[in-house]
This record gives C-alpha cells, structure tokens and sequence, in this order.
C-alpha cells in the first residue's frame, strides 16, 4: 500500500492458506489430497505471481494423512523444490522443531527471526490498520484510544504478543461500541 517494496516482489499476489478450510469436508480417504493438489496446480499456472502465506506452517507436518496417503508436507515439496510454490510461513521457535523431523521440508524453509514489535512501532501497525476495523464495526477510533488499546495491552496482557494482543483488543473494543452504538471511541474510559 505505501510502494515500498523490493522489485522482486511487484506484481506478486499474496494469498493466505486457511489450513483449516483445506481440511474441512473431507471426509473419505483422497479428498484432501485432491483438493492440496488442485491449489498446487494453480500455483503452478501462476508462474510464480502468486506468493502463499502460512500461518502455523509446522501443521503441514501430518496434515491430512491417513493411512496409505501423504501428508501436506509431502505433498507440497515437490513443489517447493522445483520453485512452482514460493511460500511464506509463520511459526514459533518451539513449533519451528517439528520441522527437524523432516530434513527434506527443513531445506526448502530458510528461518527468519521476526522480533516482537516495540511500543512505537506496534502503535504504527494499529493506526495503519483501525481504517479496516473501524469500517467493519462502524466506529471510529480516536488517536486517544489507539494509544491506550497499544499501552493496556501491554500492560494486561503480557503473556501475548504484540501487535497480535492490541490487534485483538482493537477489534474487542470496535464490537463493544457497535453494540452499544457509540460511533467514537474516545481513550480509556471506553475500554472494556
């Protein structure tokens, strides 16, 4: 949205893959499978204009097996080996292990560490997505209140992390004030 992006990356589509979309439905033995390779054709077909998000990508490892079937994970390394799916996935450090399991999907995945976001930063990251939010919820969110959503939700709920926590208390708030019909939210007082 602001232009700054590296060349390499202009005109590429970045789509997310919903894991649990993929599965769902699936009940007989193959249908997974047929729907997995389904998207890796169009990824093909793409010639390489369309980027795939993760989240959770240590999941890939077992997904979708039964018995005499493969996985996610094997599923899609051919793929990634021969550069027809260029993928981006997000994980912790600790499920970032599962991935040791499997040396030949370890390869094709190069780690980079993403640190949390400071206080100034995550404050950013909220202003730049309230728009979102706010024409969802039909609210507005006052800078009084963006402020506040980024210091209580480091304050009270440390043991998430950031902008994750304050993305969540954003849209938490933006619910309320729709709900009791309040088209501002002015700071502090209106926090749940």
């Amino acid at each position: 949205a602001l232009g700054r992006v590296h060349p390499r990356l202009l005109n590429k589509r970045l789509l997310s893959l919903d894991i649990g979309l993929l599965v769902a439905g699936t009940q007989y033995r193959g249908q997974f499978e047929d729907r997995l390779k389904s998207l890796l054709r169009a990824l093909q077909h793409s010639e390489g204009g369309i980027l795939m998000f993760i989240d959770e990508v240590h999941q890939l490892l077992g997904l979708g097996q039964t018995s005499g079937a493969m996985d996610a994970a094997n599923l899609m390394k051919p793929a990634l080996a021969r550069g027809e799916l260029r993928c981006i996935g997000a994980t912790t450090y600790e499920e970032f292990s599962y991935f040791e399991r499997d040396a030949a999907l370890r390869r094709r995945f190069q780690p980079i560490n993403v640190s949390e976001p400071n206080e100034l930063d995550t404050a950013t990251i909220i202003e730049r997505i309230a728009p979102s939010f706010e024409a969802f919820h039909a609210v507005r969110y006052n800078r009084e209140c963006i402020q506040s959503v980024v210091t209580l939700g480091r304050r009270y709920l440390g043991e998430l992390h950031s902008p994750a926590r304050e993305i969540g208390l954003l849209d938490e708030v933006g619910a309320k004030a729709s709900l009791a019909a309040n088209a501002e939210i002015a700071g502090r007082a209106s926090l749940p």
